[in-house]
């Protein structure tokens, strides 16, 4: 979990929601799953962008087993 006052976390990682009508949950993120190595690298970003729907367990364990080590 994030707390992201100003949406600085989300813009920076460029996952904001532009379609959002302004002043109605404006500076939500899309879905976002970030799968990250031992080393702290980001190996995989799964996005939906629909916000009722999230990546799919099928695709987090397909993109994890990717991932090396």
């Amino acid at each position: 979990m994030l707390s992201d006052p100003g949406s600085i976390t989300i813009d920076a990682y460029k996952i904001r929601n532009t379609k959002v009508r302004p002043g109605r949950a404006e500076g939500i993120p899309h879905p976002t799953i970030f799968l990250v190595n031992k080393e702290g690298k980001i190996t995989a970003k799964l996005r939906e962008e629909n916000f009722r729907e999230r990546p799919t367990i099928e695709a987090i364990v397909a993109a994890a087993k990717k991932i090396d080590g």
